[in-house]
């Protein structure tokens, strides 16, 4: 006959359902699944390397550029100053032939005119036409020649070129022939007459305010 179960204490003696409440506790103590770690990415570290080689590139690419900018601007400026030079020597030597010329033409009044008030300061007209008479050679050469080195001093717009030159009273070979070939023959040079003295002369060119040259000084040995 089944048993009954009127006593509470009896019924409390039977097992109980494990409930899933009362097992967290030991759920806590099993090992957990190892989660699985995502690989570390290096994306960032080759963005700065390439960033940093980038830069480099980019800096000697600079620096060449700038180099070369100095170099060209360097050339530049020495051609810039030759060029200036060739212009002073060519304008200071055209004075002096132009201030011989006139002397050699019978305008002495006009190579007078155009000197600097320096120039007639040191010689009134008077003086000046005294000092042709005593040196004819000066009025009567047919050739001229510069003797030495001359450089042109100081700076613009007072820069000034003293210029030694040789006259002779017959034509200078210069050395330089005129071209010759089979159709067009150089015609037999004429014999020159024997030279005559030389008369050398110191002629100083300066640079005026207004950038012309003119004829500052003639001196003479």
């Amino acid at each position: 006959m089944p048993r009954d179960y009127d006593d509470e204490d009896d019924r409390d003696d039977r097992p109980r359902k494990r409930r899933r409440d009362d097992d967290d506790e030991d759920d806590d103590d099993r090992p957990r699944r190892r989660r699985r770690e995502e690989p570390k990415s290096n994306t960032g570290l080759i963005l700065g390397i390439v960033g940093g080689v980038v830069l480099l590139v980019l800096a000697g690419c600079g620096y060449g550029i700038w180099k070369i900018t100095q170099g060209v601007n360097q050339v530049v400026q020495q051609a810039k100053q030759m060029g200036e030079s060739f212009e002073v020597e060519a304008k200071s030597e055209g004075v002096a032939d132009q201030f011989l010329t006139h002397l050699t033409t019978g305008q002495a009044q006009t190579a007078y005119d155009a000197t600097t008030p320096a120039f007639k300061t040191k010689y009134t007209k008077a003086q000046f036409d005294d000092l042709l008479k005593k040196n004819p050679l000066l009025t009567k050469h047919k050739d001229h020649e510069e003797v030495g080195t001359s450089s042109v001093t100081g700076d613009k717009p007072n820069r000034q070129r003293k210029m030694q030159l040789s006259l002779s009273p017959t034509e200078i070979d210069h050395g330089f022939d005129d071209f010759d070939d089979e159709d067009n023959p150089r015609p037999p040079k004429k014999p020159k007459p024997p030279a005559g003295p030389r008369l050398t002369i110191t002629l100083t060119v300066v640079e005026t305010a207004d950038g012309q040259w003119k004829v500052d000084a003639l001196t003479m040995p």
